[in-house]
């Protein structure tokens, strides 16, 4: 189950800790920006990861 099917069984859904219907503050709007950025990132450095993991596979079999 992801993170937003949780927040919306628990009640909380789109509308963030504001409550407003569908309304997203400035702070919380930063700080979605910030964090898809990170995503981002983790994502980058977990391919990059993934890729080494499989020549050092590769070079072991050798």
């Amino acid at each position: 189950m992801n993170v937003a099917k949780q927040a919306e069984q628990a009640g909380t859904g789109s509308g963030g800790s504001s409550g407003r219907d569908g309304q997203v503050s400035a702070d919380e709007r930063e700080e979605l920006r910030r964090l898809r950025k990170k995503v981002a990132e983790l994502e980058l450095q977990k391919e990059v990861l993934r890729k080494a993991a499989q020549y050092f596979a590769k070079e072991m079999g050798r």
